[in-house]
C-alpha cells in the first residue's frame, strides 16, 4: 500500500475514472448493439408490416362495401321510375373503387421482405385484376339500368345484371380469401419479429447488469484505497492552515510526501515564511496610510474612496457634511439613505443602473466627469482611477460638488429662452436672490425679452389693423438697430397700401360717372326709338287707308308724301342720335383705357409692396429667433400685397372685357346709322312713288307694293335698333354693378379721412328700350314685329360668373 500512497492524486483519480469509463463504454456498446438489432425488427414492423395490414384491411372493407352496394342495386326493381337511387349507388361505388386503387397502389410500393410475402401479393394482384375486370362489365349493366326507361327492357337488363353479379360475387370471395391470407401472413411475421426483439432486449439487459455490478465492485475498492491515502494528510494540511490563519507562523510542516498533498505542504511552508516577513511590512505601510488619511480628513473638497468592486471605504468630513445637509432631499428618491452608514455601502446606491456604473468604473482608465440628480439635488462628480506602480487597479477616488443652486439658475434661463422661442415673452428671471455674473446675465436677458415683446406687439397691432382693413395704424415708438428698420418697413408698407386704396377709389368714382352718362344716353336713344316706331305705325295706318279706296288715291298720295317727309325728318334725327351714340361709345372706350392704365399702376404698387415684404422677411430671417414674429407679419403683408395684385389683374381683365363690349357696341351703332341712311333713301323713294301715283293712277298698285316693302324694311331696322339700345343699356348697368363691387372690395380699408364712400346708386329710373308695339296692318300690308334678342340677360350672367 505504500506505493499507492506515493502515487499522485491525479493518477489515483485517473485509475478510478478510467475503470469506470471503460466499464461504462462496454456497457454502452452492449446496450447500443442490442438496441440496433431490436430497432431493425421494430422498424420492419412499423414501416412494412403495419402499413401492409392497414392497407389490406381497408381494401377488404371497401370490397365488402361494393358487395353490399351490388346487393342493394339488385333490389331496385322499379328504379326505371326513379333513377336517383341507382345514380347514388353508382357514385358510391366509384368512390369505393378509388379507395381500393389507392390501397393497391400503396401495397405495390411496399417492399416484400420474404418470398412467401411476394407470392401472396402476386396472388392478390391476380385476383384483384380479375375482380376489377368483372366489375367493369357489371358497371356497364348498371349504366344500362340507369339509362333504360321501358319497364320490360328494364327487367331484361336487371336479369342480365343479376347473372353477372353472381359471377362477380365469386371473384369477390376469392379476392377476400387472398386478402385474409396475406393479412394472416403479415401478422404472423410481425409477431415473430416482435418476439425476437423482446428476446434480444432481455439478453442485453442481463449482460449490462452483470458488467455494471463488476465495474461497481472494482470502483468501490479503488475509492476506499484513494480515501485512505488522501483524507488523513488533507486533515493535517487543514490543521496547519488553521494555525497559520490564527497567527502562529512557527508550525512544523512535513515536506517529504511526493503527491499533491506533499506539494501543498511545501507551498504552505513557503507561505508561512513569506507571511511572517510581510506582516512587518504591512505594519509599516499602515502607519504611512494613516498619515494620508489624516491629510484627506483636513481638506475642504468632498472626497470619497471606493474599492474596485464599488464599496465605499472612505469619505472625508467635507463630503459627509454635504450629504448630511442634503439628506432630507436625497431621501425623496432614496428613502433608506443614511449618511452615517455611507462607509461600507456601495457607490451603486446613487445610480438607477448599478451594473452599468460598475462596468464603467472597472473599465475607467482616465478622469471621468459626470453629473447625477438625486432627490431634486444636482451633483457634479469627478472620478479618477487609483493604480499601483504595476498599474494594478486599487480603487477609485471621487470628488463631489453640489451644483443644485447653479442648475436652478440655468433652468430659469432655459425656461426664459424656451418661452421666447415659443412666442411667450411674459416670463422674467427673478434677480433678487442672484449676485455677480448670474445677476448681470438675468438682467440682460430680461431687458432683451422686454424689448422684443414691445416691438412684436407693435408689429402685431399694425398687422391686425391691416387684416381688419384699418390703414390708419402705424408704429410710432422709436426702436434701435434692426427693430428700427422693421418699423420703417412696416410704416412704408402701410403708406403704400393707403395710396393704392386711394387710387382705386378714384378709379371707381370715374367708372361710376361714366356708367351713369352711358345710361342717360341709352335712355334718350330708347325714347327716340319709340318715337320712330310710332311714326312707322302711323305710316302703316296711312297705307291701310290708301289701299282701302282708290277714289281717294290722290289725297292718300298727298298724305303719304307728307308722312314720308316726316319720316325723313325722324330718320335724320335718328342718324344724329346714332352719331352721338358713336361719340359716347368712343368716350367710354377712352375712359376704360384710362382705368386700365390706373389698374396697371395699382398692379405695379402691389408688386413693389410684395418686394418690400420679401425684403422685410429676409431681414427677419437674418435676425434669427428674435425676428421670427416679424417674419410672420412680413409674410402676411406679402400675402395682402399678392391679393391686391390679383384683384388688380381681375379688374384689368374686367375693364378689357368692357372695352371690347364698347367696341362691339360702336360697331352696332355704326350699323344702325347705315340702316337709318337706308331708311332715308327708302322714304325718298316713297315720295317719288307718291308723285308718280299722282301722275299715273295705272301704276298705283305697283307703287303701293313698293311702299309696303319699304315699311317692312323700316320695321326690321326699328326692331334691330331697339335690340341694340337694350344691349347698350344692359352693358351700362353691368359696368355700373362692377364699379359698385370694386367699391365694396376697397370699402373695407379705413383711411385717414374715414371709410371709403360708397358709389351712389343713380336715382333716376331706367326703362328698358321697348320694341314698337305691333299693329295689325291691312291685308295688303303685313308688318312683322320681331322681338329683340335678350342679350342683356346673357351679359348679366357673364358678370355674375365673374
Amino acid at each position: 500500500m505504500r506505493w499507492f500512497n506515493h502515487l499522485s492524486a491525479s493518477i489515483k483519480i485517473g485509475l478510478l475514472s478510467g475503470l469506470l469509463i471503460l466499464a461504462l463504454a462496454f456497457v454502452s456498446y452492449l446496450a447500443y448493439d442490442g438496441f440496433q438489432r431490436w430497432s431493425v425488427y421494430a422498424q420492419q414492423v412499423r414501416d412494412n408490416r403495419l402499413p401492409t395490414i392497414k392497407a389490406l384491411t381497408q381494401l377488404d372493407t371497401e370490397r365488402v362495401v361494393i358487395r353490399a352496394q351490388t346487393f342493394e342495386s339488385q333490389m331496385q326493381t322499379d328504379a326505371y321510375l326513379n333513377k336517383e337511387q341507382l345514380l347514388k349507388i353508382a357514385e358510391q361505388r366509384a368512390a369505393s373503387w378509388q379507395k381500393i386503387e389507392q390501397n393497391i397502389d400503396a401495397l405495390s410500393k411496399l417492399p416484400r421482405l420474404t418470398e412467401q410475402g411476394q407470392q401472396q401479393f402476386a396472388r392478390l394482384s391476380e385476383d384483384y385484376r380479375a375482380w376489377r375486370d368483372a366489375y367493369v362489365a357489371l358497371d356497364a349493366f348498371l349504366q344500362a339500368l340507369i339509362e333504360t326507361r321501358d319497364p320490360a327492357a328494364y327487367d331484361e337488363v336487371m336479369d342480365a345484371y343479376r347473372r353477372e353479379a353472381a359471377r362477380v360475387f365469386d371473384l369477390s370471395v376469392r379476392m377476400g380469401e387472398s386478402t385474409e391470407e396475406m393479412v394472416a401472413g403479415n401478422q404472423a411475421r410481425a409477431a415473430t419479429q416482435a418476439n425476437t426483439a423482446v428476446e434480444l432486449a432481455n439478453r442485453g439487459t442481463q449482460q449490462v447488469i452483470w458488467l455494471s455490478a463488476f465495474a461497481i465492485l472494482i470502483a468501490i475498492l479503488l475509492s476506499v484505497l484513494t480515501f485512505i491515502s488522501l483524507i488523513p494528510p488533507l486533515r493535517t494540511l487543514v490543521e496547519k492552515f488553521v494555525a497559520i490563519g490564527s497567527g502562529d507562523y512557527d508550525q512544523d510542516i512535513d515536506t517529504t510526501r511526493r503527491d499533491e498533498v506533499g506539494l501543498a505542504l511545501k507551498g504552505l511552508a513557503a507561505m508561512q515564511a513569506k507571511l511572517k516577513a510581510d506582516i512587518g511590512e504591512t505594519k509599516r505601510v499602515a502607519a504611512e496610510n494613516l498619515r494620508i488619511r489624516y491629510a484627506l480628513d483636513s481638506v475642504s473638497s468632498n472626497v470619497m474612496l471606493s474599492e474596485p468592486g464599488g464599496e465605499i471605504i472612505y469619505a472625508n468630513p467635507a463630503v459627509l457634511g454635504m450629504f448630511r445637509h442634503g439628506a432630507q432631499d436625497i431621501r425623496r428618491d432614496l428613502p433608506n439613505f443614511d449618511p452615517e452608514r455611507l462607509i461600507g455601502s456601495t457607490i451603486d446606491v446613487f445610480h438607477k443602473n448599478p451594473s452599468h456604473q460598475t462596468r464603467m468604473m472597472e473599465a475607467m482608465q482616465t478622469t471621468h466627469r459626470t453629473q447625477i440628480r438625486v432627490g431634486g439635488r444636482t451633483f457634479a462628480l469627478v472620478a479618477n482611477p487609483i493604480s499601483d506602480q504595476d498599474r494594478n487597479r486599487l480603487g477609485t477616488v471621487i470628488e463631489w460638488n453640489d451644483r443644485t443652486d447653479e442648475v436652478k439658475i440655468e433652468q430659469e434661463v432655459s425656461r426664459l429662452v424656451e418661452g421666447a422661442v415659443a412666442g411667450d415673452f411674459s416670463s422674467r428671471i427673478a434677480t433678487s436672490e442672484l449676485d455677480g455674473f448670474f445677476k448681470r446675465l438675468a438682467e440682460g436677458l430680461n431687458l432683451l425679452v422686454e424689448t422684443t415683446e414691445v416691438g412684436l406687439k407693435d408689429v402685431m397691432r399694425v398687422a391686425q389693423a391691416l387684416a381688419e382693413g384699418d390703414l390708419t395704424q402705424t408704429i410710432t415708438k422709436d426702436y434701435p438697430g434692426l427693430f428700427g428698420e422693421t418699423k420703417a418697413g412696416v410704416n412704408t408698407t402701410v403708406a403704400n397700401l393707403k395710396d393704392l386704396v386711394s387710387r382705386i377709389r378714384e378709379a371707381v368714382d370715374t367708372i361710376g360717372t361714366a356708367s351713369n352718362e352711358i345710361a342717360t344716353g341709352n335712355q334718350d336713344l330708347s325714347q327716340r326709338t319709340e318715337e320712330q316706331a310710332s311714326s312707322l305705325e302711323e305710316t302703316a295706318s296711312s297705307m291701310e287707308e290708301l289701299t282701302s279706296t282708290v277714289k281717294q288715291n290722290a289725297d292718300n298720295a298727298r298724305q303719304a308724301s307728307q308722312l314720308a317727309i316726316s319720316a325723313s325728318d325722324v330718320a335724320l334725327k335718328g342718324g344724329t342720335v346714332v352719331s352721338a351714340s358713336v361719340e359716347t361709345m368712343a368716350a367710354i372706350s377712352e375712359s376704360s383705357n384710362k382705368i386700365a392704365d390706373i389698374i396697371g399702376v395699382i398692379d405695379g404698387i402691389a408688386f413693389q409692396t410684395n418686394i418690400l415684404a420679401l425684403n422685410a422677411a429676409v431681414e427677419a430671417a437674418r435676425a434669427g429667433e428674435q425676428g421670427r414674429g416679424f417674419a410672420v407679419v412680413a409674410a402676411e403683408v406679402r400675402n395682402l400685397a399678392q391679393r391686391s395684385a390679383n384683384a388688380a389683374k381681375e379688374i384689368k381683365t374686367l375693364i378689357g372685357d368692357s372695352v371690347a363690349k364698347v367696341d362691339a357696341g360702336t360697331v352696332q351703332v355704326n350699323e344702325a346709322g347705315q340702316r337709318m341712311t337706308e331708311i332715308v333713301q327708302s322714304i325718298k323713294r316713297v315720295t317719288d312713288l307718291v308723285a308718280e301715283i299722282s301722275a299715273a293712277s295705272n301704276e298705283q298698285s305697283s307703287g303701293i307694293e313698293q311702299v309696303n316693302q319699304a315699311i317692312i324694311q323700316m320695321d326690321d331696322v326699328t326692331q334691330q335698333n331697339a335690340a341694340l339700345v337694350e344691349e347698350a343699356a344692359a352693358a351700362a348697368e353691368s359696368l355700373e354693378e362692377q364699379a359698385q363691387k370694386l367699391a365694396s372690395v376697397v370699402a373695407v380699408f379705413k383711411l385717414d379721412q374715414g371709410g371709403m364712400r360708397a358709389v351712389a346708386e343713380p336715382s333716376r329710373a331706367r326703362p328698358s328700350a321697348k320694341p314698337a308695339s305691333s299693329h295689325r296692318a291691312p291685308q295688303a300690308v303685313k308688318v312683322r314685329n320681331k322681338p329683340a334678342p335678350n342679350k342683356s340677360a346673357r351679359a348679366e350672367d357673364d358678370w355674375d360668373e365673374f
